[in-house]
């Protein structure tokens, strides 16, 4: 058998499959991932590795300054001649000036030593934590931080209820909190009909679910979490400030751990931290919310860049740069990432 990249072309389900038969996987390389990115911009490729039998999501999108496109990504499982064949792919059969790699963790590294791999920016978190749901429920909660297990209790003592909502109001209900969360707490979300179409791909697929946690009949806290093979990711989240004493975030999690076990998923990954922060660090507070829950840190390899065309791979960069610092100035109030490098 040849060792190329070609077109699958065997459907959703098999895609799917094919992706879950890698050593570590992400819903970013699902086969809904690219029918939700389809509509906002990009072109997805359905791609497989003849001779390993793996397959790969490829996302191109148009920039238009730079006159070509530029391929994108997110968490392959990268092993030997991966980059080599998909360099190859992208400049033949797509025509795009570079290619934009984020890799899950566990990879092989060997591949970083090549002269066509560069650092780049990254569109994903590096690091995150990642709770084991293998285990009974009562030892999940048992590896809970004490406050965290202490918090948990309090919200149910004080009567937070929470509900899967998939329907259409508990959608718009998690949008809104979610939205107004942006606002106070300065970080960018996506537009409503994009978070509205994530929700309709995904929950089609049986591969989501909308935790609103309640107060008194009022909304204190709504998370979105998808699940795709064994593990859940928490993927957006927001909080109503005036009741957080109530611990709604707590249990909201708590709960989705508890559906998520319930759906077969051995893993909840919390999808984003920062690294050694202290309590000055801006996401000192997100940090210590989620490392209650006991998660392993799991460092994933960054963000590696593969120009094709060196020029206009140089201009990208710089124009990426100017974007990056008026993107962190005028939401998060400063020049940095507050989730690191």
């Amino acid at each position: 058998m040849s060792d190329k990249l070609k077109i699958f072309d065997g459907g959703r389900t098999a895609f799917n499959e094919l992706i879950m038969s890698s050593p570590h996987y992400s819903f970013l390389q699902s086969y809904e991932w690219g029918e939700l990115k389809s509509e906002f911009g990009w072109i997805p490729y359905y791609i497989v590795r003849d001779k390993h039998n793996r397959a790969f999501l490829l996302l191109e999108r148009s920039v238009p300054v730079i006159g070509k496109s530029m391929v994108y990504i997110p968490h392959p499982y990268i092993d030997d001649g991966d980059v080599e064949l998909i360099s190859g792919f992208v400049r033949e059969d797509v025509g795009a000036f570079m290619v934009k790699l984020e890799p899950i963790h566990g990879v092989n590294y060997a591949w970083l030593d090549s002269k066509s791999v560069v650092s780049g920016d990254r569109v994903q978190p590096k690091n995150t934590l990642i709770v084991d749901i293998s285990r009974d429920i009562d030892e999940i909660m048992e590896n809970f931080h004490r406050k965290t297990r202490y918090n948990i209790r309090l919200s149910e003592r004080r009567g937070v209820k929470v509900l899967i909502e998939n329907t259409d109001e508990g959608f718009s209900r998690f949008y809104n909190l979610l939205r107004t969360t942006s606002i106070r707490k300065r970080f960018l979300v996506h537009s409503r009909e994009y978070h509205r179409r994530m929700y309709e791909i995904f929950s089609s697929s049986g591969m989501c679910a909308i935790f609103n946690a309640y107060f008194e009949g009022i909304l204190a806290a709504s998370i979105f979490v998808v699940k795709f093979g064994d593990t859940a990711y928490y993927c957006f989240g927001g909080s109503e400030p005036e009741l957080s004493r109530h611990m709604p975030s707590h249990l909201a999690h708590f709960k989705a751990m508890e559906w998520a076990k319930k759906e077969g998923c051995l893993n909840y990954d919390l999808w984003g931290v920062p690294e050694g922060v202290d309590a000055k660090h801006p996401a000192y507070g997100l940090y210590r919310f989620k490392s209650g829950f006991g998660g392993e840190l799991v460092k994933r390899p960054g963000a590696f860049d593969i120009p094709l065309d060196r020029l206009r791979y140089r201009v990208f960069r710089v124009l990426m740069m100017g974007w990056n610092l008026t993107k962190n100035i005028l939401v998060r109030g400063r020049a940095g990432d507050p989730m690191g490098g």
